[in-house]
Parts: structure tokens; sequence; C-alpha cells
């Protein structure tokens, strides 16, 4: 019986149909197809009919470069089968044998939405004195109560959906920045802690493999503590003038 390989990784194959030559038949899988990038392909070439004695594996990149990889005989199958390793382009391949070719067939790459760098941009109350300021490649902040935060995402390509989601409450949905289309932001007024999961959704309806998580943790604003000091019990005319002296702080 014919084995097969698992192809990991892939979508969309379509297996080639029989072709017969000179007494050969071939049946190429995966034929057409597209794969994930940076993985392996498994390339099988089945001859149901005449076994020749080679086979390689014939492919032409973007640039129009060729190369030729002998493919290896099974032992036990009528078949020639080669893994093809971290396919990080598209690809056009045939298989050559016994001055014979396959049709050509397309290898198509596609990627997983990502996040590469979350940047949180703080801009604090007036109350505090501080200024604004940006913190690059964090998942995690902490800012006082009354802070407006912007949440910077830099994807790895073009998504038709970007959301902040939480176990309870509405999704938080980021925008496209205009100046690049790889980052999406979403400003969100501070009140208390929060950690959301960060899910992509690309055009081709593919979701991000894990989506991270960011976390902000909140300090409350406390009202200040004022301590008397002097006078503790004091008895005045009512003209009289009295001191008084008191510690204030605040958070």
């Amino acid at each position: 019986a014919t084995h097969t390989p698992r192809l990991p990784n892939s979508s969309t194959t379509e297996e080639s149909t029989p072709i017969s030559s000179n007494n050969y038949e071939i049946v190429v899988d995966p034929g057409n197809v597209e794969v994930e990038k940076g993985t392996n392909l498994i390339v099988v070439a089945r001859f149901p009919a005449r076994l020749p004695e080679t086979a390689t594996l014939q492919m032409v990149n973007q640039a129009g470069q060729t190369s030729q990889l002998p493919m290896n005989r099974s032992l036990d199958d009528p078949l020639f089968g080669i893994n093809i390793y971290e396919v990080n382009e598209p690809l056009e391949y045939s298989i050559q044998y016994d001055n014979l070719n396959s049709e050509t067939y397309r290898i198509d790459v596609f990627e997983f939405p990502e996040l590469l760098q979350a940047d949180a941009h703080l801009e604090y109350p007036d109350y505090t004195g501080q200024s604004a300021k940006t913190i690059a490649d964090t998942r995690r902040v902490a800012a006082v109560e009354g802070t407006e935060l912007t949440w910077i995402c830099h994807l790895n390509k073009s998504v038709e959906k970007a959301t902040l989601a939480t176990p309870s409450g509405d999704p938080l949905e980021l925008t496209a920045d205009p100046q690049d289309p790889l980052r999406y932001r979403v400003t969100i007024p501070l009140t208390k802690n929060q950690r959301w999961k960060l899910q992509l959704v690309d055009y081709e309806n593919r979701s991000n493999k894990t989506p991270p998580e960011l976390v902000v943790k909140v300090t409350p604003n406390k009202p200040a503590q004022v301590k008397l000091k002097a006078p503790q019990d004091l008895r005045v005319s009512p003209i009289e003038e009295v001191t008084l002296e008191a510690t204030v702080s605040d958070d």
C-alpha cells in the first residue's frame, strides 16, 4: 500500500492526477499547496505502473533561480520522496525522471498574524506633574489612576481585526495607524487593574496561534493625609493670634 507522509502546517493541498508517459504513471503529492512560512514540506512522487531508477526535484524561486535535489527512493513503496526545509517564499517545482518531466506545481506561503512588539504610551494626569512617556517593548505596565494608556502593537502583517479581550466586558478594538499599516493602537483611561488578550484575525480568517496577554497595574489616587502638630489643647482670647503647624503627605 502507498504511504503518504503527513504534510505539516499546510492548507489548500491539491494532489496531482496520474500522468502517463512512456509506460510511466506519476502522481505528485501534494501538488499545488499552501504552507506556513518557515515550515518543512514533504514532496512525494508515486509511480503506480513503472518505477524509474532515479527522480529529481527541480525548484524555481521568485527570483527565477533553479535548484535540483535528488529524491530518496522508498524500499517498500513505488515512490520517491524529499523534505524541503524551511519554505520561506513561493516556489514552483516539478519532478524529473528518466528524461521526463512532471507538470509544474506551485507552493504558496502564508503567515499567521502575530504580535512582534507592544509599546505603552502613558499620559499622566495633571496632578502628578509627570511628563508623558513611552515604554518600548513591554507587555506589563504600572501607572497611577487617571493615566491615559495607549497600547501600540506592531504586527507582522495587516489584519482585518485586532481586539483586546477580557473574560468579562466588551472587547476593545485597535485601529491601524494611517502612517504604518502594521501598527495598531487603542487608548484606555486607567481606573483599575486590567488584563487583556490580544486577538488577531487576518484577511484569510486566520487567528494568531497564542494570543499574548497585556497587563496593567493601577495605583489608586489616595486622598492627602493631614496631621496637626501644634498647638494641641489651647485657650485664647478672641483677638489673639494662634500659630498652627501641620504635616501633609500625599501618595
